[in-house]
């Protein structure tokens, strides 16, 4: 099953840029399209921008794992409308594992590929990411199905976020 995951994970940029290569169609009109096909989607506000990301996020030792993801993640922020801008910001990650899985499924923080979503993220709304203007805060559910949501925001509304999702915010269908 890995072996046919990751070969449909190069096979996506293959055929994309096959296609580049014989179409008129410029990447910018495409990218959008392979965002709403994917699932990706982005809600912004005046306190939080919410993404969700159909799929777990890769494993970072696995280079172009993420690689299909990240030009429709962008394309979908342009998409959006207005953005919030945050310069003290709080990215919290919430891992969301397929409850039909087995939990030795569920990895550890460090192996998963963040960085390179949290800068096209960051691009967009934040002042900097370095770790005197970020927070980080992580999470593991098991939900419906496999998927990650990220939440950015301002620092003063983190403690609210957190509450409400102690108070119960669970599926997927809540986000």
């Amino acid at each position: 099953a890995e072996s046919a995951a990751l070969l449909s994970e190069k096979s996506t940029a293959r055929l994309r840029n096959m296609f580049f290569s014989v179409s008129n169609e410029p990447p910018i009109y495409y990218y959008p399209k392979a965002a709403e096909v994917q699932g990706i989607r982005v809600w912004a506000s005046d306190n939080y921008l919410r993404v969700l990301l159909p799929a777990l996020l890769p494993d970072k030792k696995k280079r172009d794992g993420c690689k299909f993801l990240l030009l429709p993640l962008q394309a979908a922020l342009v998409q959006s409308g207005p953005l919030p801008h945050f310069s003290d910001c709080v990215i919290c990650v919430e891992h969301i594992y397929d409850h039909n899985l087995p939990i030795k499924a569920v990895r550890d923080y460090d192996n998963l590929e963040l960085k390179q979503f949290l800068d096209v993220a960051a691009s967009f709304i934040l002042t900097d990411d370095n770790g005197l203007l970020c927070d980080a805060y992580n999470t593991t559910e098991l939900g419906e199905e496999d998927c990650t949501r990220l939440f950015l925001m301002d620092s003063t509304q983190f403690p609210a976020w957190l509450a409400e999702r102690q108070n119960g915010v669970k599926s997927i269908s809540d986000f």
